[in-house]
């Protein structure tokens, strides 16, 4: 079993990069700073290996901070997206990311945005995507 981190739509579990059914659609860069829109993250075929659907998770909250700035996570709890630590199975580790399945998910817990991210600096009326 593992921990990992991930930010996700609360409603459509779209990624930052892809809508649930792979289509490219990458919200990421509409965000002010989109901290990490340069993260190369082109279709690849291991996440749909053999029917199966994987989807792309960090290792540590800390790295989490790598990836996402203040702003950035800000804007993303504007738009629905909620980080979540999720407890799975069946993870496949990666060179800078883990991935893992839906159904290898035991455990999936909401973390508040503002205790990892200093959200609170930035007011709803300021920034509009």
């Amino acid at each position: 079993m593992n921990k990992i981190y991930r930010i996700e739509h609360e409603n459509t579990t779209r990624s930052l990069w892809y809508k649930p059914d792979g289509t490219f659609d990458p919200f990421i860069e509409k965000l002010t700073e989109g901290k990490t829109r340069a993260c190369p993250m082109g279709f690849d075929s291991k996440f749909y290996d053999l029917g199966t659907i994987w989807f792309s998770a960090c290792y540590s909250v800390s790295n989490m901070r790598q990836w996402f700035s203040d702003l950035d996570a800000f804007e993303l709890t504007q738009n629905g997206y909620k980080l979540y630590e999720i407890t799975a199975r069946d993870c496949l580790k990666q060179e800078h990311e883990i991935i893992f399945t839906k159904e290898g998910i035991l455990l999936k817990e909401e973390i508040p945005i503002n205790t990892i991210w200093n959200v609170n600096k930035f007011s709803k009326e300021s920034i509009i995507i």
